[in-house]
């Protein structure tokens, strides 16, 4: 008879036991309750750095040229509009089952699909609830300097005679 009622009560506490123990472990697989309970994803590695806008379609060609993008691991993303070097900043989310950008100040939604080449990598924003594709390329440390060094050199554009 009391392994009979032993077995009873086990089968009824084990799906208790389930939960508790999931739950007992989000902290130590480094995810937040709400991110698992909402669906949102984590933060991919593949955002995070800073990003250029090289080309913009759809109906909505609205954001500025060259705008920076700087993903962070803390789900906040900075947005430049050059020449000017003040930053907006916004927070995001990723569903990286669905690949899904999501702004949430805006809840404007992006689907995101990453390319590479022989030398860069892109990130590609497709408008879900806006008509706007976004086309970024990453920007790596050696361009990073790169860049400053053009910056400080003196070109003609191609209309001009070579000056000596």
């Amino acid at each position: 008879m009391n392994k009979k009622l032993l077995l009873k009560f086990a089968l009824k506490s084990f799906p208790l036991l389930i939960i508790i123990a999931v739950i007992a472990s989000f902290p130590f697989l480094g995810t937040q309750c709400s991110q698992f309970i909402n669906g949102e994803g984590l933060n991919p590695a593949d955002f995070v750095g800073e990003w250029e806008l090289k080309k913009q379609s759809g109906s909505l060609i609205d954001i500025c040229p060259d705008e920076r993008v700087k993903f962070g691991t803390d789900f906040h993303v900075g947005l430049t509009c050059p020449p000017f070097t003040d930053t907006l900043w916004r927070e995001y989310t990723t569903d990286d089952v669905q690949k899904i950008l999501t702004y949430k100040p805006t809840q404007i939604m992006y689907r995101y699909e990453f390319v590479d080449s022989a030398s860069d990598r892109y990130l590609y924003l497709y408008g879900l609830n806006v008509n706007r594709n976004l086309f970024y390329l990453r920007i790596s440390q050696k361009s990073k300097s790169d860049i400053s060094f053009v910056k400080n050199k003196i070109f003609l554009n191609s209309s001009e005679v070579f000056k000596k």
